[in-house]
Formats: C-alpha cells, structure tokens, sequence
C-alpha cells in the first residue's frame, strides 16, 4: 500500500487547445476545430484502467461541442466541476457578467448529461485573487459550496500572497484570512519550496517542464504536511493539437514537455493515491 499522510484529487480543466490565456487572443471565434475528446479519451482511459476517480472542471463550451465526452465522464462516476462557459479569466468580467456565466455552464451541462450535481468552481487561469474576490459571493449565491482558484503565492498571471496554503473558508472581507462560519470552501492550488522560492506544483507547466522524480519529490514533501491536487489540461497530453504562432516565452510555456505529460500521470498514479476533490475535502474533515 502507497503511504501518504494527507489525501490528493486528481483534477482535468477540461477545456480545449484554444482556450488557455496564451493562446486565446490568437484563436479566431469559430475558426478552430474542436480536439478535446481526442485529448482527453487517453486521460479517462487511464483513470477507467487505474480506477481512479477524479474531478473534472469542465468549461461549458465543451459540453456543447462534445456531449457525448460529458456523459462518458459522468457515466464513469467522476465529479464535476465547473469552469466557467467560455473560460474568460474573472478579472475580465463583473458580478452579473459572471453570474451568467456560471448559470450558462449550467444549461449545457444539463443539456448534455442531465441533472449532474455540481458543489465545486475552478477560474480560469486560477484568476480569483484580491481584485476578484467578489466572485466567491456570486459562487455562494449560485449555490456552489467550494472553490478551488486562489494561488497562495504572487504569479506572472496570478496569484493571492499571504493566503492560507490549505483547505479553508474564506473571509469575505478578506479572502486571506480565514473565518470559521464561512460557507465556502476554498481548496488553494499547492505550493513548495524549491531552493527557498515558493512554486505551484499542483500541475500544468510544472508537471511537464519539471524533471518526475524532482516532481514526486515536491509532490510527497506537500503529502507530509497538508493535503494536495494535481491538475491537468486535456491539451497538454496530446502532442497532435494545432499550434499556434506565440510568442516565444508563451511558446515555450505552452508547449514544452507534451510528449512526456501522460507517462507522468501514470507514474503518478502508480506512486500516490489520487481521489475526486469532494472526496478530498470530506477526508480531511469538510462537509461539501
């Protein structure tokens, strides 16, 4: 038996290759051809074969371009999360435009598999931070009971310096600190210390650019002391998705270590025990 103090989830943003803050001001509306079945059936084929359950946060636009991807993952018994619609970052949007957001993700989820509960929201770009914290409020009022968006250190994109780096409930005042009566949840991405600098290992470009053994390394350090979530893009274990001229730092970003993303989740399977989000939380004594 793998031994592991604190619990993990297993997490996909699932969302196409055209929608990722690098790529999308490239992207022309309506000009790329979805891919996101391709990208994700070697991911679910992984978790049929290692049954694992994982949380899948899931863009709306998705469910209307791939419904039936929407039901093989609720037909596999995987949470679903949210992702917003359209995968637009919130500091570009405002309460109400956010809202609709929300309740459009909604719709076409229910038109592609039903009634499917849904508890959990993860921003794109993991763009909840002091700017946006009023979208924690709107999640409340939507009848959402966790977030899973605060990156507790400063990032290029993103971030929220001196949050808490485990699961809490959010001040509304101040999303840094923590109140005990709040009714969300937040689940921050996970951070460790590399050579005295704190670094999101929770996934995407850390899984990919980073060395596996240095990853599990991190990866077990965060087990010893609080729980932790991997995530992934079904995008970023594919390497036949269209590419993009970016510029050459977002290039690098974007793209670097595709070939290899899918053996690390294997391995990472293989090495730690990975359950859903909800799961995570309940574990480590939240109600959700």
């Amino acid at each position: 038996m793998r031994s592991q103090r604190f619990p993990a989830a297993f997490s996909v943003d699932l969302e196409d290759y055209y929608h990722p803050e690098l790529i999308r001001r490239h992207a022309r509306p309506g000009a790329c051809t979805p891919r996101v079945t391709e990208s994700t059936a070697p991911i679910l084929d992984l978790l049929d074969q290692r049954r694992v359950k994982a949380t899948f946060f899931v863009v709306g636009e998705v469910c209307r371009t791939a419904p039936d991807l929407i039901r093989r993952i609720v037909d596999s018994g995987h949470e679903i999360g949210c992702h917003t619609h359209t995968h637009t970052p919130l500091w570009e949007l405002e309460p109400e435009s956010f809202r609709a957001e929300l309740r459009e993700f909604k719709a076409a989820l229910k038109d592609a598999a039903g009634d499917v509960p849904v508890r959990g929201f993860r921003a794109p770009t993991f763009s909840v931070d002091l700017r946006t914290a009023w979208a924690l409020r709107v999640l409340e009022e939507e009848g959402f009971t966790y977030d899973s968006s605060i990156v507790p250190i400063k990032g290029p994109l993103y971030g929220c310096p001196g949050a808490p780096l485990t699961i809490y409930r959010p001040s509304r005042a101040d999303l840094r600190k923590s109140d005990g009566d709040g009714s969300l949840l937040e689940f921050p991405a996970p951070v460790a210390q590399i050579a005295g600098a704190s670094v999101p290992i929770g996934g995407g470009f850390y899984l990919r650019a980073m060395p596996f053994p240095m990853y599990l390394h991190l990866v077990k350090r965060v087990l010893r002391v609080r729980p932790f979530f991997l995530y992934v893009h079904p995008w970023e274990t594919d390497v036949k998705i269209p590419r993009f001229r970016l510029p050459a730092l977002a290039r690098w970003a974007t793209y670097t270590g595709l070939r290899r993303t899918l053996s690390k989740l294997e391995r990472l399977i293989s090495a730690i025990e990975l359950t859903t989000m909800k799961a995570v939380m309940e574990a480590s004594g939240f109600g959700v």
